[in-house]
């Protein structure tokens, strides 16, 4: 044998998120093989890291003995966010009309069942004038998205191509506040740790948080306005709120997960941290 060490790092939690998200029976081979493959990560592992604030819950649920494990949160690459681009067609029209003074809303990220855009889509058949939505990325929800709002004629609607990494930055800033959701299951009872939330940050708009979740970091950083899940209204709500907000007091709540994020999650001290975890295993 090499002697490597063999650490399990906890993203997604499987098969647990098949089963609450995507319907999956239990006795569904996929299912089963993959719980044999979390069963043997556990047990085999030097030490186990997870993005997700309470895994250490789960893995007490499932009744595993690890041997070591710490909770390292998801970040950002500071260095990636230096260069500057040309925007994309799309998002360069889409900043024109911000310009004209219309109050843009946008989600940035992949177009699944997990990300509750259904609750974005219906949120903008209601918005009032003045109020655009924008959805940019790509995914296999995004064509049922497309023609549902073709269907029902949702005209302040933008569905706009994935971007590079290196524009997400000046695509996120485009917006007036930023949207990310998720649907209500127990799955969220050990935490989300999705990477967009720390771009958002970022950015420094503020952010819509449509997460049920045991952390919140848009609250912990007082940097945008929390609602409940699977809850178009409150979507709209949220709009309203942040829309009577002057630019002085939505910027000073963008600073806020700026500072949050730089403080607690560059790649930069997270990669130290599972290194030294890593050799301390």
């Amino acid at each position: 044998m090499a002697g490597a060490k063999f650490i399990y790092e906890i993203h997604d939690l499987w098969p647990l998120t098949q089963l609450l998200l995507y319907g999956y029976s239990p006795s569904n081979p996929l299912i089963q093989m993959t719980e044999k493959a979390e069963a043997f990560a556990f047990t085999h592992s030097d030490g186990v890291v997870s993005i997700l604030p309470d895994a250490h819950r789960y893995i007490a649920e499932k009744k595993y003995a690890v041997k070591r494990y710490r909770y390292i949160p998801n970040g950002v690459d500071l260095t990636n966010y230096q260069r500057k681009s040309a925007l994309q067609p799309g998002i360069e029209t889409l900043k024109k009309r911000g310009e004209k003074g219309i109050f843009i809303v946008m989600y940035l990220g992949g177009f699944s069942v997990a990300n509750a855009l259904e609750d974005f889509l219906m949120a903008a058949r209601c918005a009032p004038p003045g109020v655009l939505f924008a959805a940019v990325g790509s995914g296999i929800e995004k064509q049922r998205m497309k023609k549902a709002a073709l269907l029902m004629g949702i005209r302040n609607l933008m569905l706009l191509g994935p971007v590079q990494k290196s524009q997400v930055l000046e695509t996120l800033s485009v917006a007036d506040c930023l949207y990310i959701g998720a649907k209500k299951t127990e799955l969220y009872r050990y935490g989300v740790g999705m990477n967009k939330i720390y771009d958002y940050m970022l950015s420094g708009r503020p952010i819509i948080f449509a997460v049920e979740a045991s952390n919140n970091p848009v609250k912990e950083a007082g940097c945008g306005i929390s609602i409940r899940p699977d809850s178009p209204g409150d979507i709209l709500t949220a709009v309203d709120k942040l829309k009577a907000m002057t630019q002085v007091e939505r910027d000073k709540m963008g600073r806020l997960g700026q500072e949050y994020v730089r403080k607690g999650h560059d790649y930069r001290k997270l990669a130290d941290d599972f290194i030294k975890f890593i050799e301390e295993s």
